[in-house]
């Protein structure tokens, strides 16, 4: 490589280094909100929150190779519209459940009485 070609690719990857930066270095103050909401809400301890963080890492893991057989299996046009279906009918599902719940409890004058109740 040229030096002229190299000082156009420092100055495109300059260029993307605070995408990279926002994207990237993000993560680290989630885990720190992270662990400091299940400290301090949830009342865990720090080991509690390292092991839960643990086991979501390793079924990650699991997970992905999981999903690469699937894929490979069924193609790579259908594993994104299978991906996409799947997140629809997720989202949806949450959704109406939420819903589902809040007028399920507006309903029920017990559910009325605990929530609405003042002590």
């Amino acid at each position: 490589m040229d030096e002229k070609t190299k000082a156009i690719m420092k100055k495109r990857n300059m260029k993307l280094y605070p995408i990279y930066e926002m994207f990237g270095l993000d993560f680290m103050f989630y885990y720190v909100i992270e662990l400091l909401f299940f400290m301090q809400v949830k009342g865990l301890t720090a080991a509690d929150v390292v092991l839960l963080e643990s086991f979501y890492a390793a079924f990650s893991i699991v997970m992905q190779f999981v999903v690469v057989i699937i894929a490979n299996k069924i193609g790579k046009k259908k594993s994104i519209v299978l991906r996409q279906y799947s997140q629809f009918i997720g989202v949806n599902h949450h959704n109406i459940w939420k819903l589902f719940w809040i007028l399920y409890s507006s309903k029920s004058n017990q559910c009325n009485r605990i929530w609405f109740e003042e002590y």
